[in-house]
């Protein structure tokens, strides 16, 4: 949600800012070498000054939520819960006993915030096959000829595309 805005040019201009940064974090990966930089706030403790990704994790943990399926080939992969395991440890509430010891000083979650960004990395590896399929499979699907509707049917059915694959009450 955006936050409240005077006008739509204001909302326009919130919505350019977010998607230059979307966009400076895709350039980012898209690099030879991939390259992210999350910008999280530095914390003054009595210990020091550490740098904290609570809230930018909370987040990240918060959007994984709306699809968990989508997210589950992550989980099952060997090393995937490791990738997100600093993510979580930061950005959840349900962590059990073992993992909030792991949080509980800035040093402990300052080290974490430090593996997040490996972490990221290595998700992104992860998902980089299947979004260039996806890709693929769209670049295909837009080169191919348009099938009118009184052409035969591609399938091979004999019928005409609007009986046959092209009806309305056809599964798609």
């Amino acid at each position: 949600m955006l936050p409240p805005v005077v006008d739509l040019d204001e909302a326009n201009h919130l919505l350019g800012l977010v998607m230059r940064h979307f966009n400076s974090i895709v350039l980012g990966l898209e690099q030879e070498s991939p390259v992210l930089d999350p910008l999280w706030p530095i914390i003054p403790f009595d210990a020091g000054e550490f740098e904290d990704a609570e809230m930018w994790a909370y987040g990240f943990t918060e959007a994984v939520k709306l699809s968990p399926a989508a997210w589950q080939p992550l989980f099952d992969h060997p090393e995937g819960r490791q990738w997100y395991r600093p993510i979580h440890l930061l950005g959840t509430d349900e962590v059990s006993p073992e993992e909030e010891a792991l949080t509980r000083t800035p040093a402990q979650r300052a080290a974490l915030s430090a593996q997040i960004e490996g972490s990221l990395l290595q998700m992104h590896a992860f998902w980089l096959p299947l979004r260039q399929a996806v890709a693929e499979r769209e670049r295909a699907r837009r080169l191919s000829p348009k099938v009118g509707r009184n052409e035969p049917c591609p399938c091979g059915s004999g019928k005409k595309f609007k009986k046959c694959c092209g009806a309305p009450s056809a599964p798609h």
